[in-house]
């Protein structure tokens, strides 16, 4: 994942559960908030894709689990982007501990029009702002 975009994650105590690990549900907020912080660090945000009329929800989402964080373990992400970026975007994460890959995933989303909540293509600045984490 040489292109990857990097991003770290401390583990809160509310993230854990009963066996002190993070809670399984929680990497999917994990995963989300490193693909926010990726169209942020490009300059863009989801607030101002949606100015645009255009929303992405999640399509699909395949994590497989390898190894647990628990309190206060910093969890560094590295995510790159499957494919081209079209009418869906496909990222794939790994998620590291203690240089332990622990989590790693693919999330389809789906870009659509506010108004009739139908496909459409991604907006060009967000394509050129994250064709540089394309893995084609």
């Amino acid at each position: 994942m040489n292109n990857a975009f990097r991003y770290d994650i401390r583990v809160r105590y509310e993230e854990t559960d009963a066996m002190g690990m993070v809670y399984y549900g929680n990497y999917a907020r994990y995963l989300e908030v490193v693909r926010a912080e990726m169209i942020r660090a490009e300059g863009l945000s989801y607030a101002l894709m949606e100015e645009q009329g255009v929303l992405m929800p999640v399509l699909r989402m395949n994590i497989t689990y390898r190894g647990i964080a628990v309190y206060d373990d910093l969890i560094q992400a590295k995510a790159i982007i499957l494919g081209e970026i079209g009418k869906t975007i496909t990222y794939k994460t790994e998620l590291i501990v203690k240089d332990q890959l622990i989590n790693e995933s693919e999330v389809e989303l789906i870009f659509l029009d506010r108004s009739h909540r139908r496909p459409v293509a991604c907006p060009s600045a967000f394509v050129a702002a994250l064709e540089k984490y394309c893995v084609l």
